[in-house]
């Protein structure tokens, strides 16, 4: 067996060469580490905020840069040169039309007057100007690029960073600020501000332009001040899943700018930019290599930069101080080794002296001395040794004597303790004769009641074993007292009087009252007390009998719990809840204090249900309560409101609005990071979130049902975006709600005030000849104005409403082609009408349609119904019955939006359809996009494999329509030829054409 090391094992020369080393040359050793790392240390921090500092200069170059041009933006919008441009430039566009001359020379002396915000060089403060009506028309720009006169909610820029901008200002009335994106009409990246145009109170326009990205990139991708290996990188989001980057790299110059990378693998310094974490430190950059960065985040372009240098550069002097150290201390420890292994070796001569006398001692020679030579230690320890072996011989001879006295003294204790012994078997059968005594006397007077006896004067003579444990006293403890040391003070004096009245009267009384138990608590019981009389008719006793009710009360109080409190998670309900808001109010209009109103829901709580059963539910809902209470304070109400719902009252959160919300929203947001844990469920872990929403309250100004009504608002704000959130309430979205019962009652009039209107967009060949046409609704409301279908169709389709106008519009076409039909231009066209899911899945929809043919006496064959994807795959049996009813009246029928859902061709063959449009999403970027190039001619040669018509909707540029053509589709719809007309205008296009 291999020996184990020890230090004990070691020589005094070894060990004084490892003192060397531990004592001498490792504090040295340490103390230039320490000093090392601080001087790391404090270069670190030096870089770092020389680092931060250049990323918080560039940050805010930049924000000040767009601040500018925000508000050139904003002083535009209020100037008198607005003022004069708007209601000349509107007139002009909307009655002679962009190109006309009467349009050119209104907008020549505006356009100089606009070039003053364009400049030109160093100077140049944005690249093009937009005035756009409130209808998304764009009426003027200062570069007439071909984005001019296009409609930015229908037209064929309405996924642009323009038209997003556009959007935003229309809808807040705030300025608004869009990614840099390429952007075709200047066929390079671009940014946009736009800004309202308010006058009065009333939208008049916005004013949009787009920046000049130069003058960022500009100040972002300055590296002075980094070095020679530092750098600034910038990159954006691509998608939700990807980065790219948008400035040259300095190290990697052949690596691909724009090129989307997965977020993932981007270095974390970008990914924590990007996500709004602005921070610093040493990290790898894209390269591997290890950097001191600093990283912001520029919320206004969307970008994350980050500000770099190589460690290796600005560690460089530190690496050098640790190698010169190193050195130092290798020739120390060789010196001092050496120097310490002669030391050692000439004290060990003279210990090992010392040790053989010593093993002779110990053999039990104590005449024996150690030789006293020196006057060092080694000298000192042999004289006190010396003299510790005569005092051990002293201390032997005197041992014996000590042994014969202890033992002496240990007999007299002995002798004490048999003397306890007998006194304790004494005592042990005094309490065995008194426990027997005492068991004797618990078999006597027993019944179920508690029964107590007094005499005439009312002090106790005798109770039963059911008196002891119905108030805690034993016999010895009540006998002589006066019954009323029983008494809980919650009865006064005059009850007691009337009872010892009725008493004296009667000869007995009975009834409630309560008493206190020994242990203080307080109790109910029933008591009956009867006076026990002698031959003369004297009280000579009082019986007394009572029975503890505290099981009545208590289910009496369970009886009044299930009227006020939920009997799953034992929480108020809705009425106990209503009682105390209404408490509450009147607190709050008192003390002038704030409180809140949390309204919870449990994000897809039926899912639980429908999965694992209603049994799960339940648990789940318990667990929910019971984590809800642990986040609140016990003075506030958590009440279940019903199903998943939970409603928290908070009472008395802050002195005004502002304490109050900041209070609310970290209880609430302590509530929903309780509530996202991972439940289990019996063998079940359940994952699931809550949607919060909270309403603050002050005095009773506002009524109960109006501050849950508005919690529950909030709640589904949160519910809306994304769930698991906590949102307040805000009166903008009372208002939102409100407009939206507005355009909702409105839109109910629409049909009967005959406000709605056709417009029709063309449909043509590759010869521009005219096919037929779509009937698009529009609303022309008396007070609204032109209302966008985008804004009105969505809440129809979620009403039953959208019935009433898909039949209108069918009865309008249809009156509509019995009018064409009596013109010789017209009596051709076929008029394509848009169905919804709703009005197709109606029992009677072909009998609806026949009828209407019938009535105006239409060809139905110039008819067609557009049906989209979701509306054919629904009910697939259902669908095929209705679409061949309707072939059998001769209409035709065409997929709408082809392509953008999840065609089955398997259905597909089945469905006897008449044509296939495809959808403009893939006509407006297959010029640029292969993959939507490819996703067209697939469309078109699966259309006529299929034997079926193919049509093209959106079409707005020539090269889309050369395009189409080559892949073989034939007809078109879009801006390229017209936009949606009213009929007169389409009618006078038709005539025009012709000519």
């Amino acid at each position: 067996m291999r020996p184990i090391f020890r230090l004990k094992n070691l020589t005094i020369t070894w060990r004084l060469v490892l003192w060397f080393v531990v004592v001498a040359l490792l504090p040295l050793a340490l103390f230039g580490y320490l000093s090392l790392e601080k001087s790391g240390e404090a270069l670190r921090y030096e870089t770092l905020t020389r680092l931060n500092l250049l990323s918080d200069k560039k940050t805010l170059e930049i924000k000040t840069y767009l601040a500018e041009r925000r508000e050139d933006a904003w002083l535009l919008s209020r100037s008198k040169l607005i003022d004069e441009a708007m209601p000349v430039l509107l007139h002009a566009y909307s009655q002679q039309g962009s190109r006309s001359a009467q349009y050119l020379n209104a907008a020549k002396p505006f356009q100089n007057s606009f070039a003053a915000y364009i400049g030109n060089g160093d100077s140049t403060l944005f690249y093009d100007v937009f005035l756009i009506t409130p209808e998304g028309e764009i009426i003027f720009t200062y570069q007439h690029e071909d984005d001019f006169a296009t409609n930015l909610i229908s037209g064929p820029y309405r996924e642009t960073g323009l038209a997003r901008v556009f959007n935003q200002s229309r809808m807040t009335l705030e300025s608004g600020i869009s990614d840099i994106e390429k952007y075709m009409p200047s066929r390079a990246k671009a940014a946009f501000i736009s800004v309202p145009i308010i006058r009065g109170g009333v939208l008049q326009g916005v004013l949009a332009f787009q920046l000049d990205t130069q003058q960022i990139y500009h100040v972002a991708s300055d590296n002075v001040g980094l070095g020679k290996t530092g750098e600034t990188v910038i990159a954006t989001y691509y998608d939700t899943q990807h980065v790219k980057y948008i400035a040259p790299l300095q190290r990697e110059v052949e690596l691909d700018l724009f090129k989307p990378r997965d977020f993932a693998r981007v270095p974390l310094p970008m990914r924590q930019a990007l996500s709004g974490i602005q921070s610093g430190g040493i990290v790898e950059d894209y390269r591997g290599v290890e950097v001191l960065a600093a990283w912001r985040y520029l919320p206004e372009l969307r970008w994350g930069m980050v500000v770099k240098i190589d460690a290796d550069e600005v560690f460089a002097p530190l690496y050098q101080q640790r190698r010169n150290l190193l050195g130092i201390l290798f020739v120390l420890t060789v010196l001092g080794g050496l120097v310490a292994f002669f030391l050692g070796r000439q004290l060990v001569i003279r210990i090992k002296r010392f040790s053989s006398t010593a093993d002779e001692i110990a053999r039990g020679d104590l005449s024996r001395r150690v030789e006293e030579s020196g006057s060092d230690e080694i000298g000192t320890l042999a004289q006190n040794f010396n003299r510790m072996t005569e005092n051990l011989q002293f201390s032997y001879r005197s041992l014996e004597g000590r042994v014969d006295e202890r033992t002496r003294e240990l007999q007299v204790s002995n002798e004490q303790l048999q003397e306890e012994i007998i006194e304790r078997e004494h005592i042990e059968k005094a309490l065995r004769d008194a426990q027997e005594y005492l068991r004797i006397a618990a078999t006597t007077f027993e019944t179920h009641e508690a029964i107590l006896i007094t005499d005439a004067r009312a002090n106790i003579i005798r109770v039963n074993q059911a008196f002891q444990d119905t108030t805690g006293y034993c016999a010895e403890e009540v006998l002589g007292k006066n019954p009323r040391f029983l008494s809980s003070g919650c009865q006064d004096s005059a009850f007691y009087v009337e009872m010892w009245q009725q008493l004296v009267a009667n000869g007995t009384w009975s009834g409630e009252l309560w008493d206190r138990h020994k242990d203080g608590h307080i109790y109910p019981k029933n008591l009956t007390i009867t006076a026990v009389k002698n031959i003369l008719g004297e009280t000579t006793e009082y019986v007394s009998i009572f029975s503890d009710i505290s099981e009545r009360k208590r289910a009496e109080e369970e009886i009044r719990n299930l009227a006020f409190y939920d009997v799953l998670t034992q929480l108020p309900n809705r009425r106990l809840l209503l009682d105390r808001l209404h408490l509450a109010l009147s607190v709050s209009a008192r003390s002038g204090s704030y409180g809140a109103v949390l309204f919870l829901d449990m994000d897809r709580f039926k899912r639980l249900n429908d999965t694992l059963g209603h049994g799960c539910g339940d648990l789940l809902l318990i667990e929910v309560a019971e984590r809800i209470r642990f986040c609140v304070r016990e003075v506030d109400t958590v009440a279940r409101f019903g199903g998943d719902e939970f409603v928290i009252l908070l009472e008395e959160v802050g002195k005004n609005a502002d304490e109050a919300s900041k209070k609310a929203a970290l209880i609430a947001e302590k509530i929903r990071a309780a509530l996202s844990v991972p439940y289990k469920i019996k063998e079940h872990e359940y994952h699931s979130s809550p949607s919060i929403g909270v309403n603050l309250y002050c005095g009773n100004g506002n009524a109960v049902e109006d501050l849950l009504k508005h919690a529950d608002m909030a709640m589904y704000e949160a519910k809306e975006s994304g769930r698991n959130a906590v949102r307040f309430f805000d009166p903008v979205m009372q208002h939102s709600v409100s407009e939206r019962a507005s355009l909702e009652a409105d839109l109910h009039r629409a049909v009967p005030d005959q406000q709605l209107q056709l417009y029709y967009q063309i449909q043509v060949d590759s010869n521009q000849r005219s096919l037929g046409a779509e009937a698009l609704l529009r609303w022309i409301h008396p007070t609204r104005g032109m209302v966008s279908p985008a804004q009105f169709i969505p809440l129809a389709e979620e009403s039953i409403l959208i019935l009433e106008l898909g039949d209108w519009v069918l009865d309008a076409a249809c009156r509509q082609l019995a009018i064409w039909s009596e013109a010789d231009l017209m009596r051709h066209l076929t008029l394509a009408v848009n169905v919804s899911g709703k009005q197709f899945k109606q029992r009677d929809f072909v009998e609806k349609v026949a009828r209407i043919l019938q009535v105006h006496q239409v060809d139905a064959s110039r008819l067609k119904l557009e049906l989209t994807e979701s509306v054919v795959l629904n009910d697939v049996t259902d669908v095929i019955s209705k679409m061949q009813a309707l072939k059998a009246l001769r209409v035709r029928l065409s997929m709408d939006d082809f392509g953008t859902g999840y065609s089955s061709l398997s259905y597909l063959k089945q469905l006897p359809l008449d044509q296939i449009k495809i959808d403009q999403s893939f006509v407006r970027d297959m010029t640029f996009d292969q993959n939507d190039a490819v996703m067209v001619q697939t469309i078109i040669d699966m259309a006529k494999n299929f034997g079926l018509n193919v049509i093209a909707e959106g079409v707005e540029t020539e090269a889309q329509k050369l395009l189409l053509e080559q892949l073989g589709c034939l007809n078109y719809q879009g801006y390229l030829f017209s936009k949606p007309l009213p009929i007169a205008q389409f009618e006078a296009l038709l005539k025009e054409s012709v000519l």
